[in-house]
This record gives C-alpha cells, sequence and structure tokens, in this order.
C-alpha cells in the first residue's frame, strides 16, 4: 500500500526538433507570495531541469534548452521557512516539457493544487505533448480518485489496526479486492491509450506507467508485449531505453519466473544459499526488509499473525534483510520477536538482492509456488491474505 522506502524516478524523453529552441513558461499565480522559487523536479524533488524563477505580483517565467521531453512536476515551496520536510507545504503539478512557449496559470493561489492532488484546475497551453499528456491523465483522474478513497479506508479499517495486532481481515481483503478491481481498470485505460499513441513520447510514459503499475503481475512475454507497442522508430530515443531499462528489471521477479539463488548470511553468521532454505512441495515467501525501514517494520506484526495461522509444511516466510550493520539487524529480530526463518545480505544496497533482483526498495515480497515460481510480487497486509487464500484456502 504506502510508505514503500524507495520512490521510482519517472523521465521521459524523445530526441526531437532544433537545437535552438528553447522552453519558456509564463506562470500565473494570483495571490501567492512575492519571492517563493519555482523550479522543475522528479518525483524526489531533485531537480530535473536546472531552471528556477522567484514569484513577483503573481507571477513568474521559467526558461531554458532542453535535449529532449522530460516530464516534471512544475513546484513551489509555499512554506520556505520550514526546516522539516514533512511539514512543508508544497505545491505543484505535472507538465511534459518540451521546447515551446507555454502558459501556466490557476484562478488563485487557493485553486493552486497541493502536490499530488486532482490538477485539472491548472491551465496549461502550447505544447501538443504536454496536452496529449494532460489527455492521458485526465482519463484516469476519476478511477484515481475512487482508488485513493478505498486506500484512506484501508489505512484506518486495516492498516493502523493490524500494527497494533488486531487484524481486521475480512474489512481488509474486502477492500483490496476492490482496489484490485480499480486498478485493473486502470491498467485497461493506459493500454487503450498505448495502442492509439505507441508513436509518441507520451505513449512511452504510459508504457511505463504501466510496468511500474503491474509489479509481478505480469509475465516476460507480457512485460515484453508492453516494449513492442511502442514504434520501432522510437527505440534509439533515450525514453525508450528508459523503459527498456525498467522492463529488464522486472524480468528477475516476473510471473512465473523461479526465483534466484543468493548467498546471504543466517542468524548464526554462516554464508548460506537462500536454496537451502526454500522448501520444496509448499508455498514460500521472500520478504525483503531492513530494520531502519518503518513501513518494513510496521508489517511485521502481521507477518507473525501469517506465520502462526498457516502451519509448516504449508506456507514458509524467509526474510531477507538488507541491514549492513548486524547489530541492528539482530535488535530488531529480538524486538520484533521474528520466530520465522531470517537471512541477512550483509552487503545492503549493493548485495545481491538488489543486483539479483532489481530490488530497489523495502519492504518488497514475492510468493513462490510448490515448484519455486513467482506467483505473486509487492502484496502486503490484506493484499496477502488475500492471495493466501485463493492459493492455500481460508485460514482466517
Amino acid at each position: 500500500m504506502k510508505g514503500v522506502c524507495i520512490i521510482f524516478l519517472f523521465l521521459c524523453s524523445v530526441a526531437w526538433g532544433q537545437d535552438s529552441k528553447r522552453f519558456v513558461i509564463n506562470g500565473s499565480i494570483p495571490g501567492i507570495k512575492d519571492g517563493l522559487e519555482v523550479g522543475l523536479y522528479d518525483n524526489n524533488y531533485e531537480k530535473v531541469v536546472d531552471a528556477t524563477a522567484v514569484t513577483k505580483d503573481g507571477k513568474f517565467m521559467l526558461e531554458g534548452k532542453l535535449e529532449h521531453p522530460v516530464l516534471c512536476m512544475l513546484f513551489v515551496d509555499m512554506s520556505p521557512e520550514v526546516k522539516d520536510m514533512y511539514q512543508k507545504e508544497r505545491r505543484g503539478s505535472w507538465i511534459f516539457l518540451d521546447n515551446s512557449v507555454m502558459s501556466y496559470s490557476c484562478e488563485s493561489v487557493d485553486s493552486f493544487p497541493r502536490i499530488y492532488r486532482d490538477s485539472r484546475n491548472v491551465k496549461v497551453t502550447g505544447s501538443p505533448i504536454n496536452d496529449l499528456y494532460q489527455q492521458y491523465m485526465v482519463s484516469l483522474i476519476p478511477l484515481q480518485k475512487k482508488y485513493g478513497e478505498l486506500d484512506r479506508k484501508y489505512l484506518e479499517e486495516y492498516h493502523r489496526p493490524a500494527m497494533e495486532g488486531v487484524f481486521n481481515v475480512r474489512e481488509g481483503i474486502a477492500i483490496v479486492r476492490k482496489m484490485d478491481v480499480l486498478r485493473k481498470q486502470m491498467q485497461q485505460l493506459r493500454w487503450d491509450f498505448l495502442k492509439n499513441h505507441g508513436n509518441s513520447v507520451v505513449g512511452i510514459q504510459a508504457a511505463l506507467d504501466i510496468l511500474l503499475s503491474a509489479g509481478s503481475s505480469y509475465t516476460k512475454e507480457e512485460i515484453n508485449n508492453v516494449l513492442n507497442t511502442i514504434t520501432p522508430v522510437l527505440h534509439d530515443d533515450v525514453a525508450y531505453q528508459v523503459l527498456k531499462e525498467q522492463a529488464e528489471n522486472m524480468y528477475p521477479v516476473a510471473k512465473g519466473e523461479k526465483y534466484t539463488d543468493i548467498e546471504l548470511t543466517n542468524e548464526e553468521g554462516t554464508s548460506v544459499r537462500l536454496a537451502d532454505y526454500v522448501k520444496s512441495g509448499q508455498y514460500n515467501m521472500l520478504e525483503f526488509w531492513a530494520s531502519w525501514c518503518g513501513p518494513c517494520r510496521g508489517e511485521i506484526p502481521h507477518l507473525r499473525h501469517v506465520s502462526e495461522l498457516y502451519e509448516e509444511g504449508v506456507f514458509h516466510i524467509i526474510s531477507i534483510s538488507i541491514d549492513e550493520r548486524e547489530k541492528d539487524w539482530k535488535r530488531a529480530l529480538k524486538q520484533e520477536k521474528m520466530t520465522w526463518t531470517q537471512l541477512n545480505d550483509r552487503k545492503g544496497m549493493k548485495g545481491p538482492v538488489p543486483q539479483k533482483y532489481k530490488v530497489n526498495g523495502v519492504p518488497f515480497s514475492l510468493i513462490l509456488d510448490k515448484e519455486g515460481r513467482i506467483v505473486a510480487g509487492g502484496v502486503r497486509g490484506a493484499e496477502l491474505d488475500n492471495v493466501l487464500i485463493e492459493l492455500i484456502g481460508d485460514k482466517y
């Protein structure tokens, strides 16, 4: 659900047009304070384009030169005096930027959207590429709103109680099943757009969104089908290379693939193989986590509950920590009372977990069938409950 520690970078691009062109964004946000900095950033608030402006009399102008179009967030820190990043008020919206003269406006500072909120009240004109991107995004908004409402309901009715050891399984499963329906509907909209715009850089963004949303629910063949929808004339472009890299990173955790054996360390400090712990003839779960990851720790009470419900010989959990410091890992095992199989990738983000499994963020999980092939991935909480009921039976 929420809280994955590492978030993906969304960049799309395509080779085009005359090097002499520059982009210009003329902005108008009536009522915004003078002196606030406006910039162009990615999902992690890192600068995508080296261009900034300062608001004055409700206006600003950003300009610069691009080698290729890029998806970025026009972003304003509304509270520069606040030092705590989590307490800041951030506002802005996504735009597909190219070397065009663009107008960016909203009716007032009150309608200037908070980050990730519905940004239809922002008007951006002057770029056909951005027009197409906004058309794509607007088609998803109704489903995204419904999904967000269910996500908040899940947080209140299942996730927070589960962190305290109260498992409202039936309520949680009912919610995640509704969310799954919406996810499939959003994927269908993305596919419909991609099939019509596989010759566009915005189509490449839709393809990237499809892969990022699919997780381990796609087979290698389905992943390759996404790549093959992009017209060959774009295959040398930067945007397609980003898409192709994402696809290749998904291959090791694709549905139907055999798990990858890697070298790890057990609780006694001995070097071991993962294959020594994956039990044949039953379902296994590989749970990647770290002691420093808050969402990982928040999921552990639920894993304790699951490990108690599904008996030995039927379902087996293998937790694989990416902690580099042994004492932190061991302390967390004791604090959390994690009695099932515990292994450690001592090299952390430079070890075999990110290298072989391409796991760039925790928590992350893989469910293996009785032959050690991946049947589900990225499931947590009631999503995991739902998968186990479908695979093994209802123990709740």
